[in-house]
């Protein structure tokens, strides 16, 4: 009895938190064995009023990364069930913390966490983030428990960006470009937008910015630093004039402490052109302009571009051998191009070596591309095997054609030859029957024979038998 009585003891302490007696006390207490069964009752009574409540753990935690931007609201579902959200406990745990963020339904949010809430809809028990922070980045796990059995968990890493990322613009070096400053770059803004570079994680206000590398070509030296050429629009958009190689970098634009926009500068080296589709051994022009027809007065230089790597049409060498033998005997790519006045270029005898990005370069500002792509033409002659089975497939078609031929000859010589004889024999009796004499007479019997015979007269002058009767004499009697 006195093992069972410290057993509840220590488990009363245990899960109550609660400090029953003393060890003095409880050497006395071992002492007075007629207060063991009242003792014994109040402790089980104790314990069954503490209610402690063991949650058992989640076998499965479900993984999830969320990118949210500061300022937006966040929705994430913890769980699909049927059961009503009242009967369920819904925990918000932050792990890099250790520190529960939300209890529902029992403990209400701190002040600073109230932002944070929970709800079911339509089956689904969504934990909700409204006007997300920066202080909110960190992992969490949201726990749904029915009773005492976990019913899912699902741990998300939160990762808040302090700005929206747009859409990278792509202008031609030399060109301007525009900026923009939000999603709608039509919107006029009141406030003031502030620009920044941002390179790594530092960001530099463009009136301020000096670029840390050289320019990448002697033209670039005689530009204007970046701060003299940007100009900010009503719109908040930032425009910048005669875009150079230095000028490709990050840009921020902050409308307020919420929000900000970050786009990022990429220079398109060369304007792509149409396609050009010659057929083998055909010349063909390629244009170094939008408009062919314009001519030009500075020099224009012609490159192979393979990948990222030009060279001049001048120096090129293909690094695969011709596809055929009649490519062999031609002349190399450089010794069959030629430059006109307008700076296209034309090449003529093409072939298949010739499939290749041609790049035509006006000056540091403009180049235009274009692509050579052969027409696929069905003349190359057929390979000895072909030529041998084709031989054979005409041979065979040929002679099933004569057999044929033959077949439908013979059968139609023989109806011919049928006709004609049928036609003559027809013919014959027609003019045997009508020489023959004969009496019209009507209902005559000929008895001069076996063989008795009606006849009726119809009109045309036709006698037609109608019946006849074979009768045999038998006493040789002339009537």
């Amino acid at each position: 009895m006195g093992h069972l009585y410290e057993l509840l003891v220590y488990t009363v302490q245990r899960d109550c938190g609660v400090q029953l007696f003393c060890s003095e006390h409880l050497d006395m207490m071992k002492s007075f064995q007629l207060y063991h069964l009242q003792l014994l009752y109040l402790l089980i009574a104790a314990l069954l009023e503490c209610e402690v409540v063991t949650q058992r753990r989640c076998k499965q935690v479900h993984h999830l990364n969320i990118n949210c931007v500061q300022g937006d609201n966040m929705s994430i579902s913890c769980l699909t069930t049927t059961h009503p959200l009242q009967s369920l406990t819904v925990k918000l745990h932050r792990t890099n913390q250790d520190k529960n963020i939300l209890m529902y339904p029992d403990i209400s949010p701190e002040p600073e966490h109230q932002r944070w809430s929970v709800r079911k809809d339509a089956g689904n028990v969504t934990l909700d983030l409204k006007d997300i922070r920066l202080s909110d980045h960190g992992l969490y796990d949201c726990q749904v428990y029915k009773n005492q059995d976990c019913l899912n968990v699902i741990r998300f890493n939160l990762k808040v960006k302090e700005c929206k990322t747009l859409d990278s613009v792509h202008p031609t070096p030399g060109s301007s470009v525009l900026l923009p400053c939000s999603e709608h770059p039509l919107q006029n803004r009141t406030e003031q937008v502030n620009w920044t570079v941002v390179i790594g994680h530092q960001s530099t206000d463009i009136t301020q910015y000096r670029p840390p590398n050289k320019p990448s070509s002697s033209t670039e030296n005689l530009l204007k630093p970046l701060y003299e050429r940007v100009r900010q629009l009503k719109n908040g958009s930032l425009l910048i004039t005669d875009v150079v190689h230095t000028d490709e970098l990050w840009y921020q634009c902050r409308v307020n402490e919420k929000t900000c926009y970050e786009v990022k500068l990429l220079l398109k080296e060369c304007k792509t052109l149409d396609s050009v589709h010659p057929t083998p051994g055909s010349s063909v022009l390629l244009p170094c302009s939008e408009h062919p027809l314009q001519h030009r007065t500075e020099q224009v230089n012609w490159t192979v571009v393979i990948g990222h790597q030009s060279t001049d049409i001048t120096q090129y060498r293909p690094p695969n051998k011709p596809s055929s033998s009649t490519e062999n005997l031609l002349k190399p790519l450089y010794e069959r191009v030629r430059q006109l006045k307008n700076g296209s270029l034309l090449i003529t005898d093409v072939v298949h070596t010739d499939e290749l990005w041609y790049q035509c370069r006006v000056n540091e500002k403009t180049c235009y591309e274009v692509k050579l792509l052969l027409l696929k033409v069905i003349t190359d002659a057929p390979t000895p095997a072909d030529s041998t089975v084709f031989q054979t497939e005409d041979y065979s078609t040929d002679e099933s054609e004569t057999v044929t031929t033959e077949t439908v000859t013979v059968n139609l010589t023989v109806v011919v030859m049928i006709t004609i004889v049928s036609l003559c024999v027809l013919i014959s009796l027609t003019v045997l029957y009508f020489k023959q004499p004969r009496p019209e007479f009507d209902n005559q019997i000929e008895s001069n024979c076996q063989t008795i015979v009606y006849y009726s007269k119809v009109s045309g002058g036709l006698d037609v038998p109608l019946y006849s009767l074979v009768q045999r004499n038998t006493n040789h009697d002339h009537l």
